[in-house]
């Protein structure tokens, strides 16, 4: 009978997961997570497409406004775990995402805004707006004001999970816009 217990014993510390480490099981590009599933990932070769009205194509503080508001292109990085992590537990507070975005060897860095975590604390999801990311690094290097052209892409962009469990991933991003009246 001690024996067979033990064996159970066993079995449910398995199923129950109390063995596993907490570590990164998986980290992919998604720029879209909902009802359980990334519903999509990386654009096509890296490309966002979409329209503007030629007037919001005369600088790159009004070209990203309208994307942010309006084109919405918002790079993420789904991450799963192990096993999950609860509401309470402190890592799971000191859990941040970031993103880099660089063009040569000039770069800027930030917070993700979006940070959704499932609800059982098995995974999260982060992301940014890029209209965002591209007002930073207009800013930073003082060209606001410019106009935006398409030989500025490619550039490159990594998203990182730090603060305990830590994982980046990087893509090539270029955009490809159709300015219409």
């Amino acid at each position: 009978m001690l024996r067979s217990n033990s064996v159970a014993f066993a079995i449910l510390l398995i199923a129950s997961g109390c063995n596993r480490q907490l570590a990164v099981e998986s980290a992919i590009v998604c720029d879209d997570f909902s009802e359980g599933k990334c519903k999509e990932g990386a654009p096509k070769n890296g490309v966002y497409s979409f329209q503007i009205p030629v007037e919001k194509t005369k600088t790159w503080f009004d070209f990203a406004y309208h994307m942010y508001f309006h084109s919405r292109q918002t790079p993420g990085m789904r991450v799963e775990f192990t096993r999950d992590i609860a509401t309470g537990d402190p890592l799971r507070q000191s859990l941040h995402c970031k993103y880099k975005l660089e063009r040569g060897a000039d770069f800027v860095e930030d917070h993700m805004e979006g940070l959704r975590w499932d609800e059982d604390g098995s995974g999260l999801w982060c992301f940014d707006y890029l209209g965002t990311m591209l007002v930073k690094f207009h800013k930073k290097f003082g060209s606001i004001q410019g106009k935006p052209t398409v030989d500025f892409f490619p550039i490159n962009l990594t998203i990182s999970l730090d603060g305990g469990l830590n994982t980046a991933k990087s893509e090539s991003i270029s955009l490809d816009w159709q300015a219409s009246r």
